[in-house]
Order: structure tokens, then C-alpha cells, then sequence
């Protein structure tokens, strides 16, 4: 009877692991913004809090939590070239959203850029800059536009809904992915699964040299899915636990 009660234990627990929408596994997310004259901003976050639904580990809705990625006052590099962007500090965190499986078989949804991104023209962000622009990015990562203007300068940015598809601007294009580790959508959970999602960000300034500016965004989401010999010794481990406080229980 105990032998079958462990045996009904063990595999109880293997269900709850594997079923849809409920195996454990770890992410490693990034996020990068490329905008042309300034080095990629990016931030890392290993193992994040996120809530997935999806059916033989093919994903079908990824929510990702509020700040799940934030930078304060980060400084990227600027191509001298770049006049007359000179500097430029990103302070920001993201928003919670979600983007869920669509009917062509990609995935697309809103997850918004909260914060500023001051721009620094003319001269470097240390050196009372001629114009200095607190440029407001929330429009990125899920649409609509912002505007901001000082010293002559205006600029506005439009932004639009992540994507694993193909996007462009001008001559530059990105592309969005989604799979496992033999490119298969329907594995996306496997071992070495990734998602790969991008949005446009669109940059339009009344300055002659830069009239307008197309830049990218990220976010890439790793996934680390432990073995199925694994979650049999986690279910063992959890079954052992429960026999010992059982027999305590006798004993007392």
C-alpha cells in the first residue's frame, strides 16, 4: 500500500511539472536599444519572475512583470560623428505587459518603455550642454508618440507593439525570432528555447543633418528547461519529504 501511494506521489507530482502551462524552467533576459550615433544600451537580468502559458511547449502568452528591466543614469558611448548628438544618459524601467501568439503563428503585444532618455546636443551631458532634451521613450514597445523641445530643437518619437516578426525603418531592418534549439516554434520550451522580440522606434527632429533617426529595440528571453531526469529527482526528493513527515507523524 505505502509502495503505491509513493509510485501515485511521484507521478502526481511529474504532472503538475510537466502539464501545460506549468514547467519550471529559468530565464535569462536582455534588453537592448540601438540608436544610430550611440553605443547599444543594454541591461541583463538572469532568472526574472515571468508567467507563461503554452501547450506542448509551444509558447502561446508571456507576461512580463513591471521593472522586470530598469537602468538609472546609464552613459553610452557616441560616435564623435554623430553631430549634433554629443551625449546622451538613459534612465528608465518597463512597464508590465504581455505579447501572446497570434493567428499567423508569431507573437506580438504590448510591453512599454517607461522613462526618459536625455539627449545632449552640441556638447557633452557634463558641460551645460547648448540644448539638452529629457526625450520621453513610453511610447516605445507599445505605440503612439511623444514629443519633447529645448533650445531650437525639436523631436518627436512614435513607437509601436513588440514583435517576433520582420521590422524596418528606412533601409534598416530587424528581425524578431522565436523557437527551440532545432528552430522549431513548437519546442520554443525546450532546452535552449528562445524568444527574440523587436519594435521600431522612430525618431523625427527639425534639424536639417538628422531629420529623422531609426532605431531598434530587444528584448531576448533564454530558456532553460530542466531534464526530465531531473524532475524525477525532484519529485523523489519532494515524495521523500512527505514519507518522513508521515512516519513522524506515527511515531508521535
Amino acid at each position: 500500500m505505502r509502495r503505491r501511494w509513493i509510485l501515485a506521489a511521484s507521478i502526481a507530482l511529474l504532472g503538475i511539472a510537466g502539464g501545460a502551462g506549468a514547467s519550471p524552467y529559468q530565464v535569462y533576459a536582455a534588453l537592448s536599444v540601438e540608436i544610430p550615433g550611440v553605443a547599444p544600451i543594454s541591461v541583463q537580468n538572469c532568472c526574472p519572475n515571468l508567467e507563461a502559458s503554452f501547450t506542448d511547449r509551444r509558447l502561446v502568452t508571456l507576461q512580463v512583470g513591471p521593472s522586470l528591466f530598469g537602468a538609472t543614469a546609464l552613459s553610452p558611448s557616441v560616435d564623435p560623428t554623430a553631430f549634433p548628438i554629443a551625449g546622451a544618459i538613459a534612465t528608465f524601467h518597463n512597464g508590465g505587459g504581455a505579447v501572446s501568439r497570434t493567428t499567423s503563428g508569431g507573437l506580438h503585444g504590448v510591453v512599454p518603455l517607461l522613462g526618459v532618455t536625455r539627449i545632449c546636443l552640441f556638447a557633452a551631458c557634463d558641460s551645460n550642454p547648448i540644448a539638452n532634451l529629457s526625450v520621453p521613450i513610453s511610447p516605445v514597445g507599445q505605440g503612439g508618440s511623444a514629443a519633447a523641445s529645448g533650445g531650437g530643437v525639436a523631436v518627436t518619437v512614435r513607437g509601436a507593439p513588440w514583435t517576433t516578426g520582420t521590422i524596418g525603418i528606412g533601409s534598416g531592418t530587424t528581425h524578431g525570432s522565436a523557437g527551440g534549439p532545432l528552430g522549431g516554434t513548437s519546442t520554443t520550451l525546450n532546452e535552449g528555447g528562445h524568444v527574440q522580440l523587436v519594435t521600431p522606434i522612430y525618431i523625427s527632429t527639425n534639424l536639417g543633418t538628422s531629420p529623422t533617426l531609426a532605431a531598434f529595440a530587444a528584448m531576448r528571453f533564454q530558456f532553460v528547461v530542466p531534464e526530465p531526469a531531473t524532475l524525477v529527482l525532484l519529485a523523489s526528493g519532494v515524495v521523500g519529504l512527505i514519507v518522513r513527515g508521515r512516519a513522524r507523524q506515527r511515531a508521535r
